[in-house]
């Protein structure tokens, strides 16, 4: 029988499997608007598979029947392993894979193709697998929660932290209490962007925040996950001192422009369209 012809790893291919490892799960389309931009939908499809078939990467089921989205598998990671640095956990598995996917899209948004100037993001991941003496100096320290991750970005002369917190399912009021008291202790975070399930959600975290008597109450902003699938970045606060105002009036705070002046809903919504084959109609 003829050997299997192997996937040579390009460039490309090395800062894929460097992406799925820091944001562990990522749709085709996500991939496709971030690593081939001026492909073919297909293309970028097409390497998938390529990457897939020799065991460099995986699809998660998220959604339902063809409704994929792409993991590293251990043969990636291998492969990237020595480039990483000093590990303090050898991870590269999500516990919640479902949950991620939504974080994500959350977390990284539009900065998936328009990241501004001097921003900088720092995913669970990382925050799960390197030392804490190896995180950005702007990274809070504290090991007693750990978000979704944490963004960074400058607003005039001032830089601007944000916590990022996909809250997908209804917690015990002592696990949101102490979420709220780990906010509270650390100045350095401006906001607290949270994307929860429901208003059930939404109010039994703000029952826990009355309960603790929270200090720094202005921190913390609320969207709903109907909204967010529905408009990406574009959806509304609901609640918190920034209500009416969207996530991408604060994280794209000068004009967004790309060459294809693409719609900002357009690039969130691709994070969170979970078809694993690309449809005929643009990406």
């Amino acid at each position: 029988m003829k050997n299997k012809k192997r996937c040579e790893i390009t460039d490309r291919d090395y800062r894929i499997l460097r992406f799925l490892w820091k944001w562990k799960i990522v749709s085709t389309h996500g991939l496709a608007k971030k690593f081939f931009p001026e492909a073919n939908p297909f293309t970028a499809y097409r390497r998938l598979l390529h990457l897939e078939s020799d065991g460099f990467i995986g699809h998660y089921t998220v959604n339902g029947r063809f409704n994929d989205a792409w993991i590293i598998k251990e043969k990636g990671f291998k492969y990237i392993l020595p480039y990483l640095g000093d590990l303090r956990s050898k991870g590269f598995k999500s516990t919640n894979y479902p949950h991620d996917f939504i974080a994500t899209a959350f977390h990284l948004g539009v900065w998936l193709t328009a990241q501004p100037d001097e921003s900088q993001t720092y995913s669970e991941q990382q925050l799960r697998c390197y030392h804490q003496d190896l995180w950005p100096s702007w990274v809070p320290t504290s090991t007693l929660h750990r978000p979704d991750g944490y963004s960074i970005y400058q607003s005039g002369d001032k830089r601007v932290i944000v916590a990022f917190e996909a809250e997908l399912s209804l917690k015990s009021k002592n696990r949101y209490e102490s979420i709220i008291a780990f906010y509270d202790a650390q100045s350095s975070i401006n906001f607290v962007f949270w994307l929860v399930d429901s208003k059930a959600t939404l109010d039994a975290i703000k029952r826990s925040a009355f309960n603790f008597q929270m200090l720094t109450n202005t921190k913390h902003q609320f969207t709903l996950l109907s909204d967010f699938k529905k408009k990406g970045w574009m959806a509304s606060f609901i609640e918190g001192t920034l209500n009416g105002k969207c996530l991408a009036n604060y994280l794209l705070h000068k004009t967004y422009t790309i060459p294809t002046q693409e719609p900002l809903d357009r690039v969130t919504l691709a994070l969170l369209d979970s078809r694993r084959r690309p449809s005929n109609s643009n990406l």
